[in-house]
């Protein structure tokens, strides 16, 4: 899942960027499943959570156990 994570890491930067700097993004995945759950940037404007949501939506792993986890980004 983080290489795949990773390879959104440069999307979810200009993201950051959008939003002025520092973004944490929160990840939930779910067992078993091989996409995330959700994604949320928190209260960011609309065009950021676009950004995001884009970013992260074709993203797909290895089903693994469920986990919660919050990355950030800069810039």
């Amino acid at each position: 899942m983080r290489v795949a994570l990773d390879s959104a890491a440069g999307r979810l930067r200009r993201c950051s960027d959008l939003a002025g700097g520092l973004l944490f993004v929160d990840f939930k995945v779910d067992a078993e499943r091989s996409e995330f759950a959700s994604v949320d940037a928190g209260k960011v404007p609309d065009a950021v959570n676009r950004c995001v949501q884009e970013a992260t939506r074709s993203i797909r792993f290895q089903p693994t156990a469920a986990q919660v986890f919050t990355e950030e980004y800069t810039p």
